[in-house]
């Protein structure tokens, strides 16, 4: 039986629900448009601008993204915020992760 250390330790790494969508999401990303964390600019990010999201900055407007994408919903790939009415800080702090990592690597 895993003892208390054990079982925070496996909580506190895994990983959220925004994480998964964002990772899905720029796996998407990576097969429709490669290069895409280079178009992004995480100074002026904002998931509940339609310009400023990470669609908007990578294809000029949210919905033609979305479009281009051939997908329906954009919430389970971490492409909106959780709510209209309040900032969602865990997808854009997931997607700021995302993006920094993938331009280290570059």
């Amino acid at each position: 039986m895993a003892n208390l250390w054990d079982r925070f330790a496996a909580w506190f790494t895994r990983e959220t629900v925004a994480q998964r969508q964002v990772k899905r999401g720029a796996e998407l990303l990576d097969d429709q448009s490669p290069g895409w964390y280079t178009l992004v600019d995480l100074d002026i990010l904002d998931l509940g601008s339609s310009r400023k999201c990470v669609l908007g900055q990578v294809f000029g407007y949210f919905h033609i993204g979305k479009d281009s994408l051939n997908i329906k919903l954009a919430e389970p790939y971490g492409f909106v915020p959780e709510t209209y009415l309040m900032p969602d800080t865990q997808r854009t702090i997931a997607w700021e992760e995302e993006v920094t990592k993938r331009l280290a690597a570059a």
